[in-house]
């Protein structure tokens, strides 16, 4: 919930931030398939990477990928925070 209210408030592109349902059709996606890895590209602040990882295994990894400094630095503050961020490597 903090990832998006700090993203709505924030970033003056916040219409990027995927929902909650591309969120869960992420998570869904990522369960069913049983991905051990997963590819992302276009971190923004990094909601959905964080939704995805959270249905990793815990050997699983997440590279996400993006251009924008600041909002990847943004993300990364959250991937520290959480529980999953360990298994996310976020380039810029």
């Amino acid at each position: 919930e903090q990832i998006i209210r700090d993203t709505l408030e924030q970033q003056p592109d916040a219409r990027m931030l995927s929902g909650r349902v591309e969120a869960r059709l992420l998570q869904m996606l990522v369960r069913l398939s049983r991905a051990k890895r997963v590819l992302e590209i276009g971190t923004f602040t990094g909601y959905s990477a964080l939704c995805m990882a959270e249905m990793l295994p815990a050997d699983g990894e997440l590279l996400t990928l993006d251009f924008n400094e600041a909002t990847t630095a943004q993300a990364r503050r959250y991937f520290a925070q959480s529980p999953h961020g360990g298994k996310i490597r976020c380039l810029a």
